[in-house]
């Protein structure tokens, strides 16, 4: 009869939710199952701290951020809060015992929320709750100092978490004078191609970007047969200073890189029509979805870089895909980013080798914002060219 013991969640954790949580053991197996309500998947919650899985009952905000980097259901307080105040029949035997206390000195569960005293959570207090956490998802503004012309600039638009580090990268000088040459190396759609562009309006210098490239003088420049010189972007940068993204450089070929060595070290480069001096306030960056290391099962087209063209490259920063910043290009629809987002770990957990990545919650939104059902955004994006049992699998069904 011990285990027919019949309490509520609230009263077992002794708070509200989303306000506060007590530290006994107990509260991690409580919670466990109340996040499994919440449909979360149990082998996932077992991977999370304990830290994380209280984050999810106290914290709005947090729930949010945690569900989407698992991929796992958004919660929903109103849900969370019926769910606290409903019946619940503990199997863990601390808890069994800290009711059965509660109720031999006078204690008794609460059994609904109106039964609440005056400083329980009512509904209206609820919305007011999330409406405070949800304010406090605004971008922190980052300010960049520019040390060629002490030029302080303010960065505009969501900013990525590796923002601030990528700038001071940028920003530093080494004993000759120069910027290093930075190597950003992650995921699709993780930012890197952004936070640059970002970075370099702040700094207030132009900003050129080069793809992948086949030829030499795709990026340096070339004569024509009356010899006129014709520049590029990388040439005017390095001459006359800027920001240059070298962009899916780990996809370049050898004859290209190996061109562009003596301009990453030497601070001079010989150009079709002449040699040209590195200016001081030349900044190369390199992106990549690898680290030179060669193809991989998801990137099958990345180059094997050379060793010594990796090693101009001395200022090295994993980027990784930030959520808020899915949401923010998806035009803040939290519903479609969460269905995107579990259905990319669908595909991790089932080991389908199909890419899900932050494009398809911005393209899927403009689709939705345009009219089209959610169903309909799922088939025209990263539903497209799965075939039916796999489709299944990443939608969960």
């Amino acid at each position: 009869m011990r285990n027919q013991v019949e309490t509520t969640i609230q009263d077992v954790v002794g708070t509200p939710p989303f306000v506060g949580a007590d530290k006994f053991t107990y509260v991690r197996v409580t919670l466990k199952t109340w996040l499994m309500r919440q449909g979360w998947n149990g082998k996932v919650i077992s991977t999370m701290t304990s830290t994380e899985v209280e984050l999810c009952y106290t914290d709005f905000n947090a729930s949010v951020e945690l569900a989407l980097k698992y991929g796992q259901p958004a919660l929903q307080m109103d849900r969370g809060r019926r769910f606290a105040s409903a019946p619940y029949v503990p199997k863990d035997a601390g808890v069994i015992a800290r009711v059965q206390r509660k109720q031999r000195f006078g204690g008794a569960p609460i059994s609904t929320a109106e039964e609440q005293d005056e400083t329980a959570v009512t509904e209206a207090r609820v919305a007011e709750l999330v409406k405070a956490e949800l304010a406090k998802i605004k971008p922190v503004e980052i300010i960049v100092k520019v040390m060629a012309a002490d030029k302080v600039g303010e960065v505009k638009g969501v900013k990525h978490p590796k923002l601030p580090i990528i700038a001071k990268a940028m920003a530093s000088r080494m004993t000759n004078g120069f910027h290093p040459n930075i190597w950003l190396g992650g995921q699709t759609a993780a930012g890197k191609s952004h936070v640059v562009e970002q970075i370099a309006d702040a700094m207030g210098h132009k900003f050129y970007v080069h793809g992948a490239m086949a030829m030499s003088h795709e990026l340096i420049g070339y004569c024509d047969a009356g010899g006129t010189y014709h520049p590029t972007g990388f040439r005017h940068c390095f001459e006359k200073g800027g920001v240059v993204l070298l962009d899916e450089c780990d996809s370049w070929d050898p004859a290209v890189t190996l061109a562009l060595n003596g301009a990453l070290a030497n601070g001079v480069a010989a150009f079709p029509d002449k040699m040209v001096r590195r200016h001081k306030d030349c900044i190369i960056i390199a992106a990549g979805n690898t680290f030179g290391a060669g193809a991989t099962s998801e990137f099958v087209g990345r180059n094997k870089l050379d060793a010594a063209f990796m090693s101009r490259f001395a200022v090295k920063i994993q980027m990784e895909r930030d959520p808020r910043i899915e949401l923010a290009i998806a035009g803040g629809n939290a519903a479609w980013v969460e269905r995107v987002t579990k259905a990319r770990a669908n595909a991790a957990a089932a080991g389908i080798k199909h890419l899900i990545d932050p494009r398809h919650s911005q393209a899927g939104a403009a689709l939705i914002a345009a009219g089209m059902t959610m169903d309909e955004a799922a088939e025209l994006t990263y539903l497209a060219g799965l075939p039916e049992a796999q489709r299944r699998t990443v939608e969960g069904n």
